[in-house]
């Protein structure tokens, strides 16, 4: 289903839908674009990867306890500069690191 940025608008408003913390501006700023587009939200998380390195299988039992020291082994770290851009290839799963402000 595909909804429109007056659709999307309504369904946080009346609760259908629940982006926390939710982005902003609805409307374009001066100084900032709207994260909003005619049917679609970007929700940019941040700048920091975590990108599996190669030829690695690997099964995660999230029951066992915390994963982060697999994650620090199997994955590499990648800090993308202001503006660049990551291309995600098909079949992929990489992680996403909060550091720093939104």
């Amino acid at each position: 289903m595909l909804l429109s940025n007056t659709a999307i608008f309504a369904a946080l408003d009346d609760g259908r839908l629940v982006i926390e913390p939710e982005p902003t501006p609805r409307e374009p700023e001066q100084s900032k674009k709207s994260p909003y587009d005619s049917t679609a939200i970007n929700l940019t998380l941040g700048n920091v990867l975590n990108i599996p390195k190669d030829s690695l299988s690997i099964v995660y039992d999230i029951s066992a306890g915390n994963v982060s020291e697999t994650l620090a082994t199997t994955y590499n770290k990648k800090t993308l500069a202001d503006g660049e851009s990551f291309i995600l290839s098909p079949n992929t799963l990489i992680t996403w690191q909060y550091e720093g402000a939104y």
